[in-house]
């Protein structure tokens, strides 16, 4: 069974997250740092005690063991002012990692409101990076499918996708030889957007990168 740890929260406490290394001080030392809840952080000021609230910490804790890792703490609870942590990532590509991406994350649509094609035709490994693009795919004339990516060991990346010329049949046909490029604006929108989460998550969940984000 694989174990997941945080190594956000490992660079935050100076020590790995295992029964033998953390001692009270690292959890001291997390709470004295006001670092804000994440997927891998949960403050739990305490549990009720009715009957239907007795499975709540075994839930918390397989969510959070079966996704990234992290630390549920009992007995505390979120200061007001608490922030995020900024921490850039440090994604080990190895062969290991490089699998689990491409059958996990590397096999979802990244799109909102997906058609569920197929989502990426090539993932490959780069220094300290990924690799991903679709090809391309001609669904008529003027319809290019093709989006590509790159996802950096610190948690930076970049996301570019086409985005079909309303305007491009005219001019094929004559009718419009002047007319300027025009993007339908629903699609530009759900395009930023994906790129936007597709980023996050990967940022989060695989390059392990703490804290705001500059989008640009």
């Amino acid at each position: 069974m694989r174990t997941f740890r945080s190594q956000r929260l490992e660079k935050l406490l100076g020590t790995q997250i295992t029964a033998e290394s953390l001692a009270w001080k690292h959890l001291v030392g997390l709470k004295d740092a006001k670092v804000r809840e994440a997927a891998d952080l949960d403050y739990k000021l305490q549990y009720g005690t009715q009957p239907s609230d007795r499975h709540k910490p075994g839930g918390d804790v397989a969510a959070m063991a079966n996704t990234q890792g992290g630390l549920v703490i009992i007995g505390a609870k979120e200061d007001a002012d608490a922030q995020l942590i900024d921490l850039p990532g440090d994604m080990v590509v190895n062969w290991d990692t490089f699998s689990d991406f491409k059958n996990t994350f590397g096999s979802k649509d990244p799109m909102l409101l997906s058609d569920a094609w197929n989502p990426w035709e090539r993932i490959a490994p780069g220094p300290r990076r990924l690799i991903l693009d679709t090809g391309i795919r001609f669904g008529s004339i003027e319809q290019v499918e093709v989006r590509t990516a790159q996802l950096h060991a610190d948690g930076a990346g970049a996301f570019a996708m086409h985005q079909d010329d309303a305007n491009m049949r005219p001019r094929l046909d004559g009718r419009g030889d002047d007319l300027p490029c025009c993007l339908g604006e629903q699609a530009l929108i759900l395009a930023v957007l994906s790129g936007i989460r597709f980023l996050a998550r990967y940022a989060r969940d695989y390059a392990y990168a703490g804290g705001d984000a500059l989008i640009r």
